[in-house]
This record gives structure tokens, sequence and C-alpha cells, in this order.
């Protein structure tokens, strides 16, 4: 049996779907306590509250301004994404005579895990001087 959170989707649908457990839970236990201290609240209010707040969290996370409010629409809208991407042409200028240029670049696939981190040197014809990459060790817990 495979879980609804695990299904295979867009990432912007995987997050809703990885979320929503935890909505759906504080939901319910608000409708508990309400109850127990003698108050009531009805099953479609918590599946209204629930929508709110995915409508919220999208809002949030994702930047949509109008998000519908069943779940047909909510789960179309987020497997329908497409990203925009933006390209811009990046041109190496070499360096002015006598001088040296030197490019850093770095990456991370998040906090607290692998990095790595390079550079490389160039004179002013655009020759090679030194260059080196480098792991940078993850960092401790």
């Amino acid at each position: 049996m495979k879980l609804w959170w695990e299904t295979t989707s867009t990432s912007r649908l995987k997050a809703v779907f990885q979320a929503i457990h935890n909505i759906i839970l504080w939901f319910l236990w608000k409708k508990r306590t309400i109850v127990i201290h003698g108050g009531t609240y009805y099953v479609s209010k918590v599946i209204w509250d629930v929508s709110n707040m995915v409508q919220k969290f999208m809002m949030c996370r994702f930047g949509y301004r109008d998000v519908p409010s069943t779940w047909p629409l909510i789960v179309a809208v987020l497997d329908g994404f497409r990203p925009c991407f933006e390209t811009k042409c990046v041109r190496w200028y070499p360096p002015d005579e006598g001088w040296w240029k030197v490019n850093i670049d770095g990456a991370s696939k998040a906090n607290l895990r692998p990095s790595a981190a390079t550079f490389c040197i160039r004179d002013n014809n655009g020759d090679l001087v030194c260059a080196k990459g480098m792991k940078i060790r993850d960092a401790p817990v």
C-alpha cells in the first residue's frame, strides 16, 4: 500500500500532501478540545477549516493569490503548476594588464548537508593560473 503523501506528483502538490496530515490533526485536536469543554464543533466546520488552512498554506508557501476552495480544484491548480525560468547571459571580462581575476562558486544540497566550493584564477589573457575544487565536510549536528 502506498501512502497518499508519497505519491508521484509535482513538487508543490507533494508539499501540500506532506503538510496536510498535520493540518488535519490540528483541527481534529481543536474539535476534541472544544467538545471536551462543552462546546460544539461540527464535522463540516473541520472540513472547512482544513480547506481554509490549505488555501492559506498555498498563498504563503507558493505565492498564489486566488486559491480555489474545493479539493479537486486545489489539486488541479497545484498539479497544473509549471515553473517559469529566466535566463541571463553572463560574459567573463579579463582583468587589466598585470592583474589576475578570481572566480568562485559553491553549492550546498541543504543546511548541514554535503557542500562544495571551487575557485579559479586567470590572468589578463584568460589563461588559467590556478584552480581548485573541494568538498566541505558535513557540519556537525
